[in-house]
């Protein structure tokens, strides 16, 4: 196989239930540094709760907050925003439709949320680099350009109401089952994927990608070997290429073990 990079999702892809990586993946990660193959991380966590792991695998290239944001060496190398206005006025009109909807906005590394964060709350506990910058507001004023939108939806109805407000240049996508993710429609993993192929002038079809879940479909699709955990959504096992064994059973460097490094590797 001739793989020149590979994109890791972080949460039940190379992270496992506990939010740990075991010494094995790595191992397996370091390996392929050794050998040249970039690892970049491809998220929907922002910046700073992408910081922990980057550091701990020794990643310098990072695809954050669903593609919004790319950076090498921390430097960012691609941006994808949602105008101001365009986040205040759609953001405005949902809490207009739904007054109790729980939003989030991610703005220049910092959240800004209009629900409380109680201090036993599981995914404050599970994600507390995602909340450690947070800013308690009413969203009346403008935050300025907006990296990324997300609600807290209750059923499919209120998914569906919200999606038919979206206006041109911004799409949606589910994480969790129940958060509404909105980007620029520029911000994908997949076209953060290309941003960093282009920055070491690797072809897209040398690149494996690793995901579980509906954000990274189309870069699991596009990219050259596409890789879902057992554990993914249906949607990811039904595009992707090859399927490895779940998270908590390291898929992600079994998979890269014996089908990248599996010349030579001790």
């Amino acid at each position: 196989m001739n793989i020149k990079m590979i994109a890791l999702d972080l949460d039940r892809t190379l992270l496992r239930e506990d939010k740990t990586i075991s010494n094995y993946t790595l191992k397996i990660l370091n390996e392929c540094k050794s050998r040249g193959i970039v690892v970049a991380i491809a998220t929907a966590r922002p910046r700073r709760a992408a910081k922990l792991f980057s550091e701990l695998i020794c990643c310098n290239d990072v695809i954050c907050l669903n593609g919004a944001m790319v950076t090498v060496n921390e430097k960012i190398i691609d941006a994808n925003k949602i105008d101001g206005k365009t986040a205040h006025n759609l953001i405005s009109k949902i809490i207009g439709k739904f007054p109790d909807s729980k939003v989030s906005a991610e703005v220049n590394d910092y959240i800004h949320v209009n629900f409380d964060l109680p201090s036993d709350n599981v995914i404050r506990t599970n994600f507390k680099d995602v909340f450690k910058n947070t800013v308690e507001t009413d969203f009346v004023g403008g935050l300025g350009d907006v990296d990324k939108i997300i609600f807290a939806v209750e059923n499919s109805d209120e998914i569906n109401e919200i999606k038919s407000m979206l206006p041109e240049g911004l799409y949606s996508s589910i994480a969790n089952g129940y958060l509404l993710q909105i980007m620029s429609t520029k911000a994908t993993k997949l076209n953060g994927v290309k941003a960093l192929a282009k920055h070491y002038d690797i072809g897209i079809n040398e690149v494996a990608a690793f995901g579980d879940d509906y954000d990274d479909i189309v870069m699991i699709k596009e990219c050259g070997y596409g890789v879902a955990v057992a554990n993914a959504i249906d949607d990811v096992i039904k595009v992707a290429k090859y399927i490895t064994e779940s998270s908590d059973n390291d898929g992600v460097a079994k998979w890269i073990e014996q089908n990248i490094l599996i010349d030579n590797f001790k």
